[in-house]
């Protein structure tokens, strides 16, 4: 990343769990692995930020409601608030450090502040529709929304690497074991909604249709993120997809394979993060264009508009 210019988010590891920050020898651990963390990752320049914990305080938030927590359900905020923060004061006290993620606002998932986890608006919604519309993504409002993401099958190559010949079909154990556990069949009502009927297909179209839907909704989302760019009424100033990368074999959220095999979702990335790129969403019954130009430099272009 540093050879590349790719910013690095960095989280400590604590994630969607409490953690008990009462207890001295557990603290007495805190501290030493952070102060490891910190001292070997701190030199390197891509390092944009560190943040102390994933969606631990937005679970604590939902737990909680509007009554003050009770000292059993705070566990873990020394550690994001005092513990963490300190380390870094001391050893690294010029870069950024934000107590969890998302964070900010009255709410920690807020969408008027702070970064926003945008799942359970689209892409956990239980709206079948809505989940599967790339239109919906319209809806955010989200300032900087730091994780989102959608489920696609590997490439048929790496199927063939992690799963013997007898189980190469969606009926089998081993392939529900490698498909992600709340995936539940999504991928197939993703291609009956934008394609056809997936019942009949064979594997192989399959995979290619399934990671055709997911292409559609990553292309659509990234396009709606920086289609607000800079935008008076909604503005959004960055987007992060969940995930990159798998750890293993599956159908799963990454856009790379564990094989390193990119999906269709991967191109449909790359093609909408172009530095500059003419953007056309629907807004009050409209068809709004924009130019986003992410250069330095200014641009002129000529767009040629027709209508499909």
């Amino acid at each position: 990343c540093d050879r590349a210019g790719i910013l690095v988010w960095q989280d400590f590891t604590y994630a969607c769990n409490t953690y008990p920050d009462h207890d001295p020898e557990f603290m007495a651990l805190v501290q030493q692995e952070n102060e490891t963390l910190v001292d070997r990752l701190r030199s390197h320049p891509c390092l944009a930020l560190w943040c102390g914990c994933n969606e631990c305080l937005w679970e604590m938030a939902d737990s909680v409601g509007n009554n003050p927590p009770r000292q059993d359900q705070i566990a873990g905020v020394r550690i994001w608030r005092e513990t963490i923060p300190d380390i870094c004061n001391v050893l690294d006290p010029c870069r950024p450090y934000i107590p969890g993620s998302p964070v900010g606002g009255a709410y920690p998932n807020s969408e008027s502040a702070g970064d926003c986890h945008w799942w359970l608006q689209v892409f956990m919604s239980g709206d079948e529709n809505k989940r599967l519309r790339p239109t919906a993504i319209d809806a955010c409002r989200a300032r900087f929304v730091s994780e989102y993401g959608v489920y696609g099958p590997c490439d048929m190559d790496s199927v063939k690497e992690y799963l013997k010949p007898q189980d190469r079909n969606r009926q089998s154990l081993a392939w529900k074991i490698h498909s992600n556990q709340g995936e539940g069949g999504w991928v197939a009502r993703g291609i009956r909604y934008h394609y056809g009927e997936p019942d009949g297909l064979s594997l192989p179209p399959f995979i290619l249709y399934g990671q055709l839907v997911q292409a559609i909704m990553h292309g659509a989302a990234m396009d709606a993120f920086r289609f607000r760019k800079l935008d008076p009424k909604a503005d959004c100033e960055g987007a992060l997809i969940w995930s990159y990368n798998d750890c293993w074999g599956e159908v799963g959220w990454s856009v790379v394979d564990h094989y390193l095999r990119p999906k269709a979702a991967y191109y449909a990335l790359k093609r909408t993060c172009v530095p500059v790129k003419v953007i056309v969403r629907a807004r009050d019954h409209q068809l709004v264009t924009r130019v986003v130009n992410d250069t330095l430099q200014s641009h002129k272009a000529v767009v040629h508009y027709g209508w499909v």
